[in-house]
């Protein structure tokens, strides 16, 4: 009696021992299941962010897209508005005179803008808004009385019949001495930045002023650089600081400075 006691106390402990087992083995294989998924999501989320980054062939494409459209606003805003046009579209656009109290009557063109807003949507798909506000600073006229006085010389924009009229003159000769060529790489890429080398070609100073052979084929309006035209001399090349980041999916410019 006392055996079969001891036999079925001997028989539930063993009993008791393989659940014990069972429940450790399990636990522990729940246990290393999760962290095996963890670590696999983990490795799924940094393999996501790496995706998200543009690769070198598509980051030239992007910056080199941004640079062109970049290019031509600032060459632009060195003595005019920008407002969709380089200065080699607008001059052919039809004019409107406006009185001006430097230059008598000055002549405006239709950007095709209803107003000031508008034009800076439209830059905001290419450039940040610091560098839109830093670079247009006034509101457009809308009171026309004003433009005959001395506070309203060199008014940028006008807001006339419900459209945006832009100015089209100067107090000062075009001068530009881009070439339109230039060597860009990629210097880092992030997932929402990326900053370019670039390196700029321009006709020389002494070039222009000694009228050359050089600076007259680049002066003909083609911006186009003539290497039978020009010598090594006559050119000299500038470093432009050039980022984009990403705004919303999409790529716009954050710093475009030139260096002497």
């Amino acid at each position: 009696m006392n055996k079969d006691k001891f036999k079925n106390i001997i028989i539930v402990l063993l009993l008791i021992i393989i659940i014990l087992l069972v429940i450790v083995i399990g636990f522990s294989y729940a246990t290393l299941n999760n962290i095996k998924t963890d670590s696999s999501d983990d490795k799924t989320n940094n393999e996501d962010v790496i995706d998200d980054k543009l690769s070198k062939d598509e980051a030239l494409k992007v910056g080199k897209e941004l640079y062109d459209k970049a290019t031509d606003i600032y060459e632009t805003w060195v003595l005019f508005p920008y407002c969709g046009f380089t200065y080699q579209e607008f001059i052919n656009k039809d004019m409107v005179e406006y009185s001006d109290a430097a230059m008598g009557n000055g002549k405006y063109y239709d950007s095709g803008f209803k107003n000031l807003e508008e034009l800076k949507e439209y830059l905001a798909k290419y450039l940040s808004s610091d560098i839109i506000n830093n670079k247009i600073t006034k509101d457009a006229v809308i009171d026309l009385s004003l433009l005959g006085t001395s506070d309203y010389a060199y008014t940028d924009y006008i807001v006339d019949s419900g459209k945006l009229y832009c100015r089209s003159y100067a107090g000062k000769g075009w001068v530009n001495r881009y070439l339109g060529e230039y060597d860009i790489d990629v210097n880092t890429i992030e997932e929402n930045k990326i900053t370019y080398i670039i390196k700029s070609t321009y006709v020389t100073e002494a070039a222009q002023a000694s009228n050359s052979e050089c600076w007259n084929s680049v002066n003909s309006g083609t911006n186009e650089l003539n290497t039978d035209k020009c010598l090594e001399n006559e050119l000299e090349y500038k470093d432009t600081t050039f980022i984009i980041e990403k705004n919303n999916d999409n790529w716009i410019v954050s710093e475009y400075t030139l260096h002497d």
